[in-house]
């Protein structure tokens, strides 16, 4: 994989994570933008359910194979752990605290804004780490749209609860922009572990950042993404269409890459 192309991918991820946040100050406490971002969401929670099943455990399973040969599961037992180190921060430490894209427990007005900045963090730089990583252009491209897929919406979440908070623009501001560099930097840690790394040891890291970014994503996709959009019981016809429009992508582009 170039570079230049991993480069191009970050500055798109950060780009998408302000645009979104930006646009989330204009327009979340409307209708139609949440309206919107529900949509947004079922498309992306079929998109990450699709680049965690079929591109990210794929490809850790091929990577783990080609360099470990033992009978242990070790691919579906670092699933787990990357779906339970998202959960952890959200459902055990901070229990009580709402979905990524709900709205911030009252009884908790100044903490869920930053304790859901760490957990989209958490995962963000994961998902980094597994695409600075990646050496295949088919699975390279699955995992940049899912992460595009839902890097913008997850910004306008964060957006949306900071403000709803009364926190004020200027640390609105601050704060996304923190969260935007997250997968960038991911991506950069990524690259260099793989330039770093040769033969068996880039292979086992591969497969390593490849399992625990499909356990992030099916956390986010699972946990938070369909359980958000299917809260309420409207439309919901409309919105398993997105969703399973989203996992086809996926799909497709496996075929053809």
């Amino acid at each position: 994989m170039p570079i230049e192309l991993k480069i191009m991918a970050a500055l798109v991820v950060a780009l998408a994570a302000i645009a979104g946040g930006a646009f989330a100050l204009r327009v979340a406490d409307t209708e139609k933008g949440a309206w919107r971002l529900t949509l947004g969401n079922a498309l992306a929670g079929g998109v990450f359910l699709g680049a965690a099943l079929v591109h990210l455990l794929g490809d850790a399973q091929a990577h783990m194979a080609a360099v470990v040969d033992s009978e242990v599961r070790w691919v579906a037992m670092l699933v787990g752990i990357g779906f339970l180190l998202v959960m952890v921060p959200e459902r055990v430490v901070f229990a009580g605290s709402h979905a990524v894209t709900g709205a911030p427990p009252a009884e908790q007005p100044g903490l869920y804004p930053y304790l859901l900045a760490l957990v989209l963090s958490i995962h963000s730089v994961i998902a980094g780490i597994a695409l600075g990583l990646e050496t295949d252009k088919g699975a390279f491209a699955g995992v940049l749209i899912a992460i595009l897929a839902h890097k913008g919406s997850a910004a306008f979440a964060l957006s949306a609860v900071l403000r709803q908070a009364g926190i004020a623009a200027g640390r609105v501001w601050r704060t996304l922009a923190l969260f935007s560099v997250m997968t960038p930097a991911g991506i950069a840690t990524g690259v260099l572990f793989g330039a770093a790394m040769e033969n068996q040891a880039a292979e086992l890291s591969e497969a390593l950042f490849d399992a625990l970014a499909a356990g992030t994503f099916l956390y986010v996709a699972s946990m938070e993404i369909i359980n958000e959009v299917f809260s309420r019981d409207e439309n919901n016809a409309l919105k398993f269409g997105v969703l399973l429009a989203g996992f086809a992508l996926m799909a497709v582009l496996s075929v053809w890459t």
